[in-house]
């Protein structure tokens, strides 16, 4: 019965506490000799029929409810006695002079608001979507010519698009903001959603924001292009593409390495490509008992014979240090910045193969141990 009664009171406003009502009074009530009857509440020419559509349901249901209770076996509830049958019509009665009264209130709201300010309203209405679509078309049309400028004063292409879209979407704020002036809903609450909006979504996208700063400072500040070879955030490769929120790089062994923006500006960059050329530093030692003009004038026709090597600025080969293990000598070429890794590799493999045709030797950390054996025989026989 009470779940029955739970379906009424969604019907009918205010009815789940006149259900809970008559539940604590019937069962104060003697059960009856009877079966229980239902009468129909009385109808009310004066409600209209949005009322009587919404109101009809509700007496419909008390009745089932009323009905269906006795033919539940087995339940140990009992029927209905005439005094709770009374008191639920009467109360249904009122719930339904306040579903009358209330949408009686809201149909004269709406008519008189129609009949006073109707025509005034559909004006600002049709004003404020004719001043939105308008105004997106000039946005649209602004944005073209801005981008259309920067890409003729040579502006990178990541930046034209990012500006255009970040131009774009603040005319559209303030074309919505315009509209709604127009249509006459308070601008000081409408920003304050907007501004409290704003901090919410500032909050749970702080790590993404912070990318997107980076990514911005990127396409402004550009440290790197695409096609350079970088080292940042802990990786290196060859830039593949620059995005907002993050960096694609492509590795030596042909791997995509996706960096987030952050990570590349909160660190340092090191960019193999920024200049044309790049010096190829190599430290080469040789024993203390080679002979010294000898090697020196291997490395340096060495360097000289490789056309790959820049002849200015000019390649040296200088004696860098006497180390424990034998002269260590540096070898400083200039190659160009596409080649360095090939031509550094060739190198060590030429100098390598070039000591061990000419017999020269190539020092490697060592000791010498002397072992000292000790008289004990004296001392055995004493003992």
């Amino acid at each position: 019965m009470w779940g029955m009664l739970a379906t009424l009171a969604q019907q009918g406003s205010g009815l789940e506490q006149l259900g809970a009502d008559f539940s604590r009074k019937a069962s104060t009530l003697p059960p009856p000799a009877g079966g229980p009857t239902f009468t129909n509440p009385p109808a009310f020419p004066a409600a209209s029929q949005a009322v009587e559509t919404i109101a009809q349901p509700v007496f419909q249901t008390a009745q089932n409810a009323a009905q269906a209770l006795p033919a539940v076996p087995g339940t140990g509830v009992a029927p209905l006695p005439p005094e709770a049958q009374s008191e639920l019509t009467r109360q249904l009665v009122e719930a339904q002079k306040q579903l009358n009264a209330t949408y009686g209130t809201w149909t004269k709201t709406i008519t008189d608001f129609i009949s006073t300010q109707g025509v005034a309203f559909a004006i600002k209405l049709c004003a404020a979507v004719l001043l939105f679509y308008v105004g997106k078309w000039v946005a649209r049309m602004f944005t073209n010519f801005v981008s259309h400028v920067m890409e003729k004063a040579g502006a990178d292409p990541m930046l034209v698009r990012f500006s255009a879209n970040v131009l774009y979407f603040a005319c559209l704020v303030m074309i919505s903001i315009g509209a709604l002036d127009v249509l006459g809903v308070p601008m000081g609450s409408a920003t304050a959603v907007i501004a409290a909006g704003g901090f919410a979504i500032g909050l749970a996208l702080q790590g993404s924001l912070s990318n997107f700063a980076a990514g911005i400072m990127l396409i402004v500040f550009k440290p790197f292009k695409v096609g350079d070879d970088i080292e940042a955030g802990g990786t290196s490769g060859n830039v593949e593409e620059i995005n907002i929120f993050n960096t694609v790089l492509k590795s030596g062994g042909n791997v995509q390495i996706i960096v987030p923006n952050g990570t590349i500006t909160s660190g340092v960059i090191k960019n193999n490509s920024a200049f044309p050329s790049r010096k190829i530093e190599l430290t080469i030692g040789c024993s203390y008992g080679d002979d010294l003009k000898a090697v020196k004038a291997f490395l340096e026709k060495l360097v000289s014979e490789d056309k790959r090597i820049l002849k200015e600025p000019a390649p040296t080969v200088v004696v860098s240090s006497l180390a424990e293990s034998g002269v260590m000598f540096s070898v400083c070429p200039w190659v160009k910045s596409s080649e360095h890794g090939k031509v550094r590799s060739d190198l060590i493999e030429r100098i390598k193969l070039g000591f061990d045709e000419r017999g020269f030797t190539i020092p490697f950390p060592s000791r010498d141990l002397y072992v000292h054996t000790a008289n004990v025989l004296p001392m055995a026989k004493a003992g």
